[in-house]
């Protein structure tokens, strides 16, 4: 029995048995290098210092395209330079760790990287402008609510459309005076 034969079924026979080498050697050579890629990826990912894929900003989730981007096309182009590829890598890994720093300590450079949270509803009214600046639909405020175990809008004093996508909700049975904090990072907000 032929191993070709059970483990590549798809490979069109010739009776070149170069060409038919040719062919799985660049299948195993794909193969190793996507699963190389993927444990690149990850580590990438972990330097970045993301826990979970909600906590993605915009310029973190760009960031990942363009690194994917610069893979697939390493994985793709079958040269003896696809650790070419990783320099690329590492070069925008070490930029999105930079920026990440800047962010933290630079609050304006934060605002714009990363935006602001929406305050959706306040104190018990909706804003609909705010909601069509930010493109949220009552759709999905609706599903948003139900999600978060809130039967109706009337329940809601304050509703806020964090930077991340996730909505923070608070009842006016919990009566809260201002979720929205008065200092942040060493400025008073005035709202």
């Amino acid at each position: 029995m032929d191993l070709n034969n059970l483990f590549f079924p798809f490979i069109i026979r010739s009776p070149n048995i170069i060409y038919e080498r040719l062919i799985i050697n660049m299948l195993f050579n794909i193969i190793l290098k996507s699963i190389f890629v993927y444990f690149v990826v990850l580590l990438s990912l972990k330097f970045m210092g993301k826990r979970e894929v909600g906590q993605v900003s915009l310029f973190d989730f760009a960031i990942i395209l363009i690194i994917a981007d610069i893979l697939v096309i390493g994985i793709d182009e079958n040269s003896k330079y696809f650790w070419h590829y990783f320099i690329g890598v590492i070069v925008l890994t070490i930029i999105q760790r930079i920026i990440a720093l800047i962010i933290l300590k630079i609050r304006k450079i934060r605002l714009i990287f990363d935006g602001k949270e929406s305050v959706i509803i306040y104190d018990g009214k909706l804003n609909v402008n705010e909601m069509k600046k930010q493109r949220y639909n009552m759709d999905d405020l609706i599903t948003q609510v139900r999600l978060k175990d809130v039967s109706s809008l009337s329940e809601i004093k304050y509703l806020i459309l964090e930077n991340n996508g996730n909505i923070s909700i608070f009842k006016k049975k919990d009566n809260p005076i201002n979720p929205l904090p008065l200092i942040v990072s060493g400025e008073v907000e005035i709202k």
